[in-house]
This record gives structure tokens, sequence and C-alpha cells, in this order.
């Protein structure tokens, strides 16, 4: 069973907002391709789960659990 934190998470319709990034530009292509061969629609789908993934890494360090 998912948590409260996970569900919320994971619903359709949250808000969102829009950011600018500077990256190097041998960045951008890197994680261009590596979208591509991943069979993600869009570089910034995979950016989106790269830093979801990051975040979720830190709060399990932080306090010993998934989503909490």
């Amino acid at each position: 069973m998912l948590n409260k934190n996970l569900r919320l998470r994971l619903r359709k319709g949250r808000s969102t907002t829009t950011i600018t990034m500077k990256i190097p530009a041998d960045v951008l292509e890197s994680l261009k391709a590596a979208a591509r061969s991943r069979g993600f629609s869009s570089y910034q789908t995979l950016l989106k789960c790269y830093l979801s993934e990051g975040l979720r890494r830190d709060e399990r360090d932080a306090t010993g659990n998934w989503y909490n």
C-alpha cells in the first residue's frame, strides 16, 4: 500500500511552476541523447525523473525511510 506522501506525489493534476536553468551545452546534448535512448518523449521528462530520484534518495537518507 502506498503511503500518503507517495500518493500525493503520484496524483494527476498537481500544480506546477516553470523554472529556468542554465546547463552546459554538452550536458544538455548528453541528456537529450540519454532521453532518446531510453524512450522518453523529451529530455525534460528524463530530467524530471532524475530530479525525483535524487530527491527521493536524499529524503530516504535523511529519514531512513522512503517517502516520509
